[in-house]
């Protein structure tokens, strides 16, 4: 099996699950400056936290090799042949933002090059990593199929990942496509080794501005739909499973169920309730609705740090989960995002952060008031009981 994007999050994910679900000798292509024992310590460490380490014999099984340019990455082929590589778990990819040129490269080229690795050797699968977003934005239900009709794209990010969607699907190589939404933290323990992206990027900026303490009235953007996050242990159950027993050119969104997630005011009350924060917050359903004149400057720096992210929180999407529902209908494990299994990630944030532990120890010294929540169209919300003063 070979994987693509094995130094990065959701391909050592992915990895981990090859050696523990399979005896398959485990490709991992990757470039400068990572080495063979970078790209093994998180895949070891997964299987630890699962209650299963590797042994000699499962890294015996990992291949680590040199990933040429996009336009050279066929001349593997007998490199891989050899190897018997059967299969290509595609889960690598960039998420600059805005730097065309890296998702040119990454997101398009990449794939355009592995395609043309898997028609030279024969591939009986292929795999694609892509994004529950890949839609754009739309307050239409969102199909398990390409997208030939697609909303405005939140940055060009989700546009080449649709694009590189159809360059799958033209290559002439059997394939799936795997689209997840938000990647969090484990939901048993809440760890995760990630970049800080989507929860992770709003939390990270928390610490930096907690270590100055807040100002008296915070102003945020936090509207009233579900947030689809999924949490890593069901990333890799949901995809190794759309691997192993989708039919051919099928597309599957890897969402949790709309019932069970939290809404960004569920998000921002749990954190403010159980770390402290100002005594007032004023809740927004949009960026735009967030007025200049009221917000304090590092509020305004915070608000323009996470703005893409608070714009996909915003809408409400709609995806189409029939392909999931049937997996799990007949045994996969896969454990919805809710507020309970948010706050266990969490949690191993702050505890991971002694930058936010000194925050919290404070505030509980100081005894600080409970924040007030105010709904800006709604009612003045009480403050939640679970709140503690010390």
């Amino acid at each position: 099996i070979l994987i693509t994007g094995g130094s990065g999050f959701l391909g050592a994910l992915t990895a981990a699950k090859a050696l523990a679900s399979t005896d398959a000798t485990v490709v991992l292509p990757v470039r400068d400056p990572h080495t063979r024992e970078s790209v093994l310590k998180p895949i070891v460490a997964e299987l630890a936290a699962e209650g299963r380490p590797a042994t000699d014999a499962d890294l015996a099984r990992v291949v680590v090799i040199p990933l040429p340019p996009p336009e050279r990455i066929a001349e593997l082929a007998p490199e891989m042949k050899k190897l018997g590589v059967r299969d290509v778990l595609h889960c690598a990819g960039c998420l600059s933002y805005f730097n065309l040129g890296k998702l040119q490269e990454g997101n398009l080229d990449l794939t355009a090059g592995l395609l043309a690795l898997s028609r030279e050797i024969g591939v009986r699968r292929f795999v694609f990593l892509s994004t529950a977003y890949s839609a754009g934005f739309t307050d239409q239900p969102i199909p398990e199929a390409l997208h030939e009709v697609h909303g405005d794209d939140p940055t060009d990010y989700t546009r080449t990942k649709r694009d590189a969607e159809w360059l799958v699907a033209r290559s002439g190589v059997p394939f799936v496509i795997v689209r997840p939404s938000i990647v969090i933290g484990d939901s048993r323990d809440g760890r995760y080794f990630g970049k800080p992206y989507g929860i992770y990027q709003l939390w990270t900026a928390g610490e930096r501005y907690l270590g100055a303490g807040y100002p008296p009235v915070l102003h945020v953007v936090a509207g009233d739909q579900p947030v689809n996050f999924i949490h890593q242990d069901a990333f890799k159950n949901g995809f190794w499973a759309a691997y192993e027993k989708l039919e051919d050119g099928a597309v599957m969104h890897l969402v949790s169920r709309d019932d069970a997630l939290p809404t960004m005011r569920d998000l921002w009350e749990l954190w403010l309730s159980t770390h402290g924060g100002p005594s007032e917050v004023h809740f927004f359903k949009r960026l735009d609705d967030v007025p200049d004149e009221d917000v304090a400057p590092q509020v305004r720096m915070w608000l323009d740090f996470t703005a893409i992210n608070n714009e996909i929180a915003s809408v409400r999407w709609k995806f189409a989960r029939g392909r999931l529902d049937a997996l799990r209908a007949d045994g996969l494990a896969f454990t919805d995002a809710s507020l309970d299994t948010v706050r266990v990630a969490q949690s191993r944030f702050v505890a991971d952060s002694p930058k936010l532990q000194a925050f919290i120890a404070r505030y509980r010294e100081q005894g600080s008031t409970v924040p007030s929540f105010i709904v800006h169209e709604g009612a003045l919300l009480a403050a939640p009981a679970s709140a503690v003063k010390a």
